[in-house]
This record gives C-alpha cells, structure tokens and sequence, in this order.
C-alpha cells in the first residue's frame, strides 16, 4: 500500500491530537455470533470473505467416536447462515485443517495435516475453487517422521507454499517449507535448523512476492530460552534474512504479515519460567527486521492469554485476535502499538477463542474460532463485530473528520472483478483511477460528485492482463493509492484429490 504525504501527514495530525484529547475509539458491537457443529470435536481455524458477502470457513471435524478427525469447509451467508458444509481426506486416515487462506485466482488454500499410512503426519495442501469446492489436494513430507502444515500463501506462479515443522529423529524439529506448482505437483522443500527445535507457525507474502515466515527456535545447549524469529525469503525460497528476538522469557509468534511501510507485525504469546502463564505479544519490526518494540497486553488474573492473529487495518494501526482467559478476545492498537481498545466476547460458562481476524470493507470484521464445551466437545464459533464508534472525553473542540477512506479493494487478489469501497465525510467530487506499473491508466471507475457516506465501486477487468496494478482516488485536492493483483483463473477439476 502506498499513501501520499498529505494522508499521512493527516494521519499523523490526527494521531497526536487523539492522544493530547485522551480520545480512543470504541469498540464494535457484536451483530451476531453462531456456533456450527454436533457432538464431538468441530473447531474454525480461518475465515475468508468471498465475492457474493458470504464467508468461507476451514478447520477440523470429528462428529463420530468411531471416525477420524477430517478437514471440514463450510459456507455460511452474510448473517451467518450455514449453506453448505464438506469433509475433505481419507476415511479410515486422521486429517486437521488450520489456516485458510485465499489465493491469486480467486480460490483458497487449506493448510494443514494428514496421517500417512506409516502412522505418522505429513503437510497437507487443499486447493479450493473460487466457490470452495473443486480443486485439489496433496501431501509433503517424510514418511517416518511427523510432519505439521500449520499456513499457506498462494504464489504469482498461481502455486502455493506452506510452512510448518518436522521431527528430527522423534525428538527435536526443523522448520519445513514446501512450494507447489499450480497443479499441486511438489516444487522445492526447505529445511532450517537453527537449534533444537524450530518450528514455523506462519507465513505471509511480501510486496516483492517474497515471502515472511514467524515462528518459535530453541537454540539448545546452554541457552533454554524460546525466540520468535523473523525470516524473510525471496520468491524463489531463498533466504534473505534472519532475525531471532532478543526480548526475555519465552517468546512465540503465531501470525506475521509485512506492515504498508515495508516493515513487519508479529502476534504471540510469552510463556513465563517461574509461573506457566502466557501473556500475549505483538513485536513490530522495520524492513530489515530490527525490533522497533515490543508490547504485551492481556488481564493479569487470566492464566492463559494469547495472540493467534494480527491485520494490519487501511486507516492504520492493527487489529488483534485470540483469547483472554476464557474468552474469545479482540484487541485494537494504533501504530505504536497502544490498545484503543479491547472487547471480550463468549459465554460466561464455557471458554471460547479467536483464530482469525478479517476486515470488513465496512469497517467491521469477521472473527473465526471454537468454544469448548467440554473436554471432549468443541463447536466452530464464528462472530461478526460492526464498525467502530469513536468516542471522546474532551468535548472542547471536535476531531475534525478525515478528508476520506478509501479501502483495500475486495477480493485481492483477484480474477475478473473486484470492489473497490470508500467513505466521505462530505459530499465532493471523485475520481477514481486505474493505472498498470508503467503509470499508463487503463480505466476511469468514478468522475463525479458524490454524496458523503460508504461507497463501493466495482470492476470488471475485461480479460486486461495479470499483473499489479494501482488504483488511486482523488478528492478535495487530496489522493490515495493501493495496489491491486489481478491474476487469471485457472481451470480447476470437480473435486479434490484424495491426499495420498
């Protein structure tokens, strides 16, 4: 993403006046919540929007005793409503699905795990189609040790790669990488050891079309401790850089993604040496991967908390997830990573947490999870928070409303069409523009006066060729640009592959 000086100049202005007038923003209410599944183990663990408003869910099922565990999608509406629901992986084989991701063509990708015939995991990769049905799926790894899939991105080259770990000898653990071509066939495979056990919990593309990978090392030897560590990879899996946290105690980094200013925002969790407590951790660093700061956030009288998921948001700052206790918990910070604020939702009884976080282009947002009914019974838990409220206590002089908004277009990547939403304070004339690469511009979506209010745009490409293209709004003297892909879609088989 990309802002002009003027917008981040106002942004910064109204930053320093935020925090001068004490003025935070609210937190969203709740429209609603659902839970999805019969007796026995059903849990979410990655949502994503799709191009009708509904949402596309993935995680693992076990309805029955006498059954194995199995990678479970299911769709549900804009309010919630279950459409339709499919079990992908062997019959008599265990299979656990946790993160969804979606792809360059419109589809998605599940990442996740799948017994092999020796008894022990391998990576497992579900390639869905734009409707998360047809596709493909396949798995990676050694036959005689255990292999975990635990993200996946979707690649340019339309194939996709997945991080997770492997067992070394059945006692320590590297970081295991896997790359596909577009039809699921196996690419390349990285293997790191940089101590004892090293496991890789997420990964996110870059702006070069490289990748960032998050996890957890322990060195070994003399040296205990657990660091979160920072790799960044070029496009064709090479390492780039590495860096290993130097904050104390135990650190672990569960989710990762590259920041609008090229830099890096990590989400997980510290374990405490002398009181087994986790106490979540959001660690932002720059482009080289130098630690900027490090805050901790969480209730002092929960034992358990932590962060599974971080966003960065359009207007800036980020959006957090995971649970605070027994609860499923969500968390606002601005850039400096300071709480504006937290809201916890769940049943006072049972215990309920949050595994991802999506915006919405209407300022709310779509959170996926479980609630645990008991130690054998798990449902999905799916909740779907509004738009944030700002309120103030200094009511001397009012914060004066942002020129405008103009937010990530939806679905991004994209096939053939794609929604472009934005919000103005005040009526004014707009102009919105698409342009390739080289500046050229290639199409005018909007050149009018406009109403103040939320707007949306859409695009349909017109077979124009894949590639990043810019699209830029102008308003009252001001502008902002984002970037957008377009990628064309491929011709998917009916159903996926058994996994072997």
């Amino acid at each position: 993403m990309t802002r002009s000086i003027s917008s981040k100049v106002l942004f910064f202005t109204i930053g320093i006046f935020l925090n001068s007038l004490f003025i935070f923003a609210q937190a969203p209410d709740t429209l609603w919540t659902r839970t999805f599944g019969g007796p026995g183990y059903d849990v979410a663990r990655g949502i994503a929007l799709m191009e009708d408003g509904g949402f596309l869910v993935a995680g693992t099922t076990k309805w029955d005793a006498d059954k194995p565990y199995s990678v479970w999608v299911f769709k549900v509406d804009a309010d919630g409503n279950m459409l339709w629901e499919r079990n992908i992986g062997r019959q008599f084989f265990g299979q656990w699905g946790y993160s969804l991701k979606p792809t360059l063509d419109g589809g998605f990708v599940v990442a996740g795990s799948a017994m092999n015939d020796h008894g022990y995991s391998d990576v497992y990769i579900i390639k869905l189609d734009s409707e998360g049905k047809g596709g493909w799926g396949y798995t990676f790894g050694n036959d005689f040790e255990n292999t975990m899939g635990y993200d996946v991105v979707g690649t340019p080259d339309s194939g996709i790669f997945a991080v997770g770990w492997q067992t070394v000898d059945k006692a320590g653990s590297n970081v295991y990488q896997v790359k596909t071509f577009h039809n699921g066939q196996w690419m390349f495979t990285n293997i790191f050891n940089w101590g004892l056990h090293c496991e890789a919990r997420a990964v996110s593309r870059t702006f070069d079309e490289g990748y960032i990978v998050t996890g957890s090392v322990r060195p070994g030897g003399m040296d205990l401790t657990v660091g979160i560590f920072l790799q960044k990879l070029n496009m064709y899996g090479l390492e780039e850089g590495f860096t290993l946290s130097t904050w104390s105690g135990d650190q672990y980094g569960n989710s990762v993604q590259q920041t609008a200013d090229s830099g890096y925002i990590v989400a997980g969790y510290h374990m405490g040496s002398s009181v087994p407590k986790k106490e979540p951790r959001v660690v932002r660093y720059d482009s080289k991967g130098k630690e900027l700061w490090m805050k901790h956030y969480g209730r002092e009288q929960a034992v358990h908390n932590e962060a599974l998921h971080v966003e960065e948001l359009p207007a800036g700052g980020f959006i957090v997830c995971g649970y605070d206790g027994f609860d499923m918990w969500v968390m606002r910070l601005d850039s400096q990573g300071d709480t504006l604020w937290t809201k916890s939702i769940g049943d006072p009884i049972l215990q309920e947490a949050a595994t991802q976080i999506v915006p919405l282009p209407d300022g709310g947002y779509i959170v996926a999870g479980e609630r645990k009914i008991d130690s054998q019974n798990f449902d999905a838990y799916i909740v779907r928070l509004g738009p944030e409220e700002p309120i103030g206590t200094d009511t001397r002089n009012p914060l004066p409303p942002p020129e405008f908004v103009l937010y990530q277009n939806h679905p991004n990547p994209f096939s053939f069409e794609t929604a472009i939403s934005y919000q103005l304070p005040v009526p004014g004339l707009v102009n919105i523009v698409i342009y390739n690469v080289l500046g050229q511009a290639v199409a005018t979506l909007v050149n009018e006066k406009m109403e103040a209010g939320f707007h949306t745009v859409h695009w349909n490409t017109g077979g124009i060729a894949g590639g990043v293209y810019l699209y830029c709004m102008r308003i009252n003297g001001r502008q902002e640009i984002r970037r957008m892909i377009i990628h064309l879609s491929l011709i998917h088989i009916s159903e996926p592959t058994r996994p072997y």
